[in-house]
């Protein structure tokens, strides 16, 4: 069985404004990710409260806030990848 992984689970997160949340990953790398583009869509209405949306942090691998709103794990590391370019 392989054990290839394609993306890094986040073990940490802190929200930096009202759109910017700065993600640590497992390999020690960091990336300030942009979510202004996914607020007050479907399941992240609720992030357009900068309140709300404060209350992010890491947990199973990945971003995620009160009431079960979260990412893929996976898409936090594609994000990271496009932010690093």
């Amino acid at each position: 069985m392989s054990s290839f992984k394609t993306f890094q689970q986040t073990i940490a997160a802190k929200a930096l404004d009202a759109s910017l949340v700065e993600a640590t990953f497992e390999n020690g790398s960091t990336a300030i990710l942009d979510l202004s583009d996914i607020k007050g869509q479907g399941p992240w209405a609720k992030l357009q409260d900068p309140a709300f949306f404060e209350r992010a942090h890491a947990a199973f691998g990945t971003i995620v806030w009160p009431d079960g709103i979260d990412l893929a794990p996976e898409e936090v590391w594609v994000r990271a990848q496009k932010a690093a370019c």
